[in-house]
């Protein structure tokens, strides 16, 4: 048995909303069948780059102890919170699934979410990464998960580091 570990990892803002909008500020919520988080909380919203790079969180979502392999599908509800003049928020959801094996690799998953007001019209489009990453086997490793924080996901220029710490 493994404990393979799901999060969600990056957000990126892909397309902006135009002239009269700045940075973005997003609240995310995440669903599986058994798991729920709301990023960064309920009520709150966090900062991210209109264009800019991708903004790393790395929000747990789960641990599941995992014998043979697994799919679990996920949904991503967006908000990007407007204050002040603006004043209405946009919203989109996207979706996806993530294969979990007892011995598998890091891997993440991508869900690009397109943002629109209640009345329609588009308003932006994020990008969203979601990982899942082996807890690595209390049995193999002396009862210590430690070793799987030292595992990062590859993409947009961030390495893979090997349990040691080195890059491949």
């Amino acid at each position: 048995m493994n404990k393979i570990k799901t999060k969600l990892a990056t957000v990126q803002v892909s397309k902006g909303q135009g002239v009269g909008e700045g940075d973005f500020e997003l609240r995310l919520e995440e669903k599986d069948d058994s798991h729920s988080i709301i990023w960064p909380a309920p009520n709150s919203s966090a900062k991210t780059n209109n264009n800019g790079p991708a903004f790393t969180f790395d929000e747990e979502v789960a641990t599941y102890t995992v014998n043979g392999p697994v799919t679990k599908q996920y949904t991503i509800l967006a908000t990007e919170v407007d204050r002040g003049l603006n004043g209405l928020d946009d919203y989109g959801t996207g979706a996806g699934n993530i294969d979990l094996t007892p011995n598998m690799s890091s891997t993440t998953k991508w869900a690009v979410i397109d943002l629109s007001r209640h009345r329609g019209g588009d308003n932006g489009q994020i990008k969203i990464g979601f990982d899942g990453i082996s807890g690595l086997s209390p049995k193999q490793h002396g009862g210590s998960l430690s070793l799987a924080k030292r595992f990062i996901r590859v993409g947009r220029g961030i390495p893979f580091l090997n349990p040691t710490g080195a890059r491949l």
